[in-house]
């Protein structure tokens, strides 16, 4: 009995297939339309309707599954779009440009994700009413289109992989005695170890030339910094900095530079940058943009170390607290013992010590007005031992931890950082002169 309403519904169909045909042509074409407005780049587009073969083949396939169709109006995919774009990034944009061109009750959007298998959006599209009513789409109400979007490393394996598991040629015992079903499961480990990397590597790549794009501008100045820093919106330095976050190593005094400034410009009120109802919602505040500078001064540390301190130690008594704290903790960055330095490289405690030679360079008075920022580094420089981590794979991340060897030059770098305190702390009521108090130093144990 079943099968006697599936063969109707092929026999249906058959006779209907040119109005499917008509129909994923006409949503290709307005597919076309929002890709040339958009200026879209794209691999491909194009427009299909089922074949009555593969219907047949569905729709009792879908029957052994406990799915079984009354109508054709219960099958989605009679006609059929596919959009093809190079990252995934392109694609994902693009679903929102179709999500805001259509009214949300003529589609449905489906993220299809299997563990090692296909990924797409599908889109099943009808026309909406005013579009229906038009004399050229009359006679496709009621229809509906299957808008299916995907990447191009996606489509590629899922066209190998469509081939290999619905409709592997030959007969099937000797398929499965020769292998197909390994074949299968490699294809899987296939998209694991090498495709879904490989993607995601793609967008980084391109994020990554997007910023080098605009960080030519910005490092060139192309762009006047007074105009830049004096009349930009809190918004607009936040962006720039998110771009040249991205240049640590080779641009490091300039990023240096550019957050000096930022920290020189008169505080700017946020902006609306939109309205839901009566309520407005609030850009970046001069503060997102001071916590940012100081995410970036971190990256930069081992490049414009000199620099770097002088930046925090002017956050570090700056009039917000949250600034203050957020430097105060990145100075504790700037300051420690670096597992990578210490054991991949030969670099040692130099690094350590420019920093304690930065702070004897001040003058008696400076180092009594910059206690704090003296206390938070010593009490760095004297931690007996250092954590790192390390990417071994992209989805593991190896802890580590370590002691600090206590080189001769470690413990002349300690001595002198205790001493500097102690000779600051010297004018101070006569307990602080107490050998316990030099004691507790040299346990790291520090008191204000």
């Amino acid at each position: 009995m079943v099968r006697k309403r599936a063969s109707k519904l092929v026999d249906e169909y058959r006779t209907k297939r040119g109005l499917y045909r008509d129909f994923s042509t006409t949503v290709e074409s307005l597919i076309w339309q929002l890709l040339t407005e958009g200026n879209y780049k794209f691999q491909l587009l194009k427009s299909r309707e089922k074949e009555s073969e593969k219907l047949d083949e569905k729709i009792e396939r879908k029957k052994k599954e406990g799915t079984i169709y009354k109508t054709l109006g219960d099958i989605e995919d009679l006609a059929g779009v596919r959009v093809v774009f190079y990252l995934e990034s392109q694609k994902d944009e693009f679903v929102q440009v179709i999500e805001k061109e259509f009214e949300k009750k003529d589609l449905r959007v489906l993220s299809i994700n299997k563990p090692g298998g296909y990924k797409a959006t599908h889109c099943i599209f009808a026309l909406d009413s005013g579009r229906a009513k038009l004399p050229e789409y009359r006679r496709f109400k009621g229809l509906k289109c299957e808008i299916q979007i995907t990447s191009s490393l996606y489509h590629a394996w899922s066209e190998i992989e469509h081939d290999i598991t619905y409709k592997p040629i030959g007969p099937r015992k000797s398929l499965n005695e020769l292998g197909i079903d390994e074949l299968k499961v490699d294809l899987e480990r296939t998209m694991t170890n090498y495709i879904v990397p490989a993607v995601v590597r793609f967008e980084q790549h391109n994020k990554l030339y997007q910023a080098i794009r605009k960080g030519a501008d910005i490092f060139n100045q192309r762009y006047s910094f007074d105009k830049m820093f004096f009349s930009s919106s809190n918004d607009e330095i936040f962006g720039l900095l998110e771009i040249i976050e991205n240049f640590p190593q080779k641009k490091s005094d300039e990023i240096a530079n550019i957050i000096q400034k930022i920290i020189a410009k008169k505080p700017s009120k946020p902006v609306v940058i939109g309205k839901f109802g009566k309520t407005e919602f609030l850009g970046k505040t001069h503060k997102d943009v001071l916590l940012k500078s100081i995410d970036l001064i971190k990256k930069i540390r081992y490049y414009s170390t000199e620099k770097v301190l002088t930046i925090l130690s002017d956050l570090l008594y700056f009039s917000d607290k949250g600034v203050r704290e957020n430097a105060a903790e990145a100075l504790k960055v700037v300051s420690r013992f670096d597992y990578d330095l210490l054991t991949k490289s030969n670099v040692g405690y130099s690094y350590q010590r420019l920093v304690i030679n930065y702070i004897k360079k001040w003058p008696v008075l400076v180092q009594l007005s910059k206690i704090e920022f003296i206390l938070v580094v010593t009490k760095e420089l004297l931690k007996s031992s250092v954590e790192g981590s390390e990417m071994t794979d992209e989805r593991t991340v190896r802890m580590h931890f370590t002691h600090v060897a206590p080189t001769d030059g470690l413990k002349k770098l300690r001595k002198e950082a205790i001493n500097l305190v102690f000779d600051l702390y010297s004018p101070a009521p006569g307990w602080v002169k107490t050998l316990a108090f030099r004691r507790r130093l040299q346990h790291g144990i520090l008191v204000s």
